[in-house]
């Protein structure tokens, strides 16, 4: 075997190491950009002057994929912090606190989340004069779990805002007719 025949093998070999090399890159870059992207947010779904704010906890699929067996976890020392004391932090059946805490539970895991779709659910108010069950401003801590179509799980670390979605600042001209109600 002379060096022309070595040098053959390889550049051939090396051409084949580099071809495996880039079908591995992409069909991992595949992986990463289709699959479901969930996000979870607070928005206001109605308004009145700044003296009452009520919320939705939207969870969106953004991806490209359905997501399935989606759930939002979140600690109680954690939805304690965020929660302002006064006559709506009680923890009574049928108070706000249940009906935020729900979003949490089991029972609330959403079977098939498609993407471009979201779901909502009420998520408390903030109001003026201890007339609020949340700390306007304060930072809440989940986590959202779910899995893809090939059962593929993702897990992701969110910090919801507890805040007026509409006016990102705080300020505005006047509201918007759908959140005025």
């Amino acid at each position: 075997m002379d060096w022309m025949d070595v040098g053959k093998v390889g550049l051939s070999s090396a051409a084949f190491g580099i071809s495996c090399l880039a079908l591995w890159i992409s069909h991992r870059n595949w992986l990463r950009s289709n699959c479901p992207i969930v996000v979870a947010c607070i928005e206001t779904a109605t308004a009145q002057d700044e003296a009452f704010i009520a919320y939705n906890l939207v969870v969106v699929n953004t991806g490209n994929r359905p997501a399935v067996n989606v759930r939002l976890y979140c600690e109680d020392s954690d939805l304690e912090q965020c929660i302002q004391p006064g006559p709506h932090a009680g923890k009574k059946p049928g108070s706000t606190w249940t009906h935020v805490k729900k979003c949490f539970q089991e029972d609330a895991e959403i079977p098939v989340l498609l993407n471009g779709k979201s779901v909502s659910n009420s998520f408390g108010f903030t109001g003026v004069n201890q007339q609020s069950f949340w700390k306007y401003n304060s930072r809440l801590k989940i986590t959202l779990r779910y899995a893809d179509l090939d059962g593929t799980n993702y897990r992701k670390e969110l910090i919801l805002l507890i805040k007026d979605s509409v006016a990102f600042a705080g300020g505005m001209w006047s509201m918007p007719e759908e959140t005025k109600k």
